[in-house]
């Protein structure tokens, strides 16, 4: 058996075809449970996969999880279980300033800063794979998309997108925990550093927009070719 974890990239009822984590059951001839939810920050994937992982102790054989974008604030509620509020937005004009007035109002508090949103999502990741190791369980991690986009990293630094990803890129790399973590498929994730996340995979795979669902609705996820691709990715890199 194997468990599942993600976002939309790898909600299986997101598609109608088969999620690279389904791809993967077949190529292993094994069950799959596949906790991913559309929408999922990283703190609801962390969760809930832990929460499978533990109700399956003597059948788990590997976790795979595809962490999402980091901005992503998860907050467990009832009757749905999580709910999430992002700054992800298409609008370039959408400032942090909106973005924490939005937080004051649901919440009474301030949202997060650069820092803390860096640290807070790299503690699952280390979580989860030292969980993994003490139970003897094979794990592997990637990243769907850019830990924070150009637009997004911009309502931290209030600056243009090259210094923006510099800001991010230091974070990352003077971070305790980058050089602990193991197992990822792309880690540190970003390509001035040295890394890549899934979309840049499949960008340099198949170009920009050719492996999207749906191009002309702008639905900008993983289509069916490039799941499969995905999957024979992360299966060649977890042997």
């Amino acid at each position: 058996m194997i468990v599942a974890g993600g976002c939309s990239f790898t909600d299986k009822d997101y598609q109608k075809f088969k999620m690279w984590p389904e791809v993967i059951g077949d190529m292993k001839n094994c069950e799959v449970i596949n906790t991913a939810k559309t929408g999922d920050g990283n703190r609801a994937i962390f969760h809930k996969t832990l929460d499978a992982i533990q109700n399956n102790l003597d059948k788990v054989k590997h976790v795979y999880i595809m962490w999402t974008a980091f901005d992503r604030q998860d907050f467990l509620t009832q009757p749905i279980d999580w709910t999430t509020i992002s700054i992800s937005q298409n609008d370039w004009s959408y400032t942090f300033d909106k973005a924490n007035k939005l937080y004051n109002r649901l919440l009474d508090r301030n949202f997060p800063n650069l820092k803390q949103i860096i640290n807070t999502n790299l503690n699952y990741i280390f979580s989860m794979q030292s969980i993994c190791e003490s139970l003897n369980i094979k794990y592997t991690f990637c990243q769907a998309m850019p830990f924070l986009t150009g637009n997004q990293i911009r309502h931290f630094s209030n600056d243009h997108k090259t210094r923006s990803i510099i800001t991010l890129s230091k974070q990352i790399i003077d971070h305790a925990l980058t050089d602990k973590i193991k197992n990822f498929y792309g880690w540190p994730c970003i390509s001035e550093i040295g890394g890549y996340n899934i979309n840049d995979i499949l960008d340099n795979e198949f170009g920009k927009k050719n492996w999207w669902v749906n191009i002309h609705m702008h639905d900008w996820h993983p289509d069916e070719k490039s799941n499969v691709f995905i999957a024979s990715k992360l299966y060649d890199f977890s042997i």
